[in-house]
């Protein structure tokens, strides 16, 4: 899964890292756009590379919640959402 923003914060205690700005989630053929997205995780901190390129491994996600003009493309949908 690789994440892209303007901006990432990552509170390690809370186990949480929040992407902020121009969001672009990409996994396989599945593409997630937002304006802000919060990603709860396992164990160690997601990786602290330049906010503009962050690659998660998606066994250490539990949870993503995204806000703010959500759009979700496959090769043949699209789904929209607050």
């Amino acid at each position: 899964m690789k994440i892209e923003a303007n901006a990432l914060e990552v509170r390690d205690r809370d186990k949480t890292a929040m992407f902020t700005g121009n969001v672009i989630v990409q996994q396989g053929d599945t593409q997630m756009r937002c304006k802000e997205l919060i990603v709860h995780y396992e164990g160690g901190a997601v990786p602290t590379q330049p906010a503009t390129s962050q690659a998660v491994a998606p066994q250490q996600i539990r949870r993503l919640v995204a806000n703010g003009g959500v759009i979700i493309t496959t090769r043949d949908q699209r789904a929209t959402g607050n």
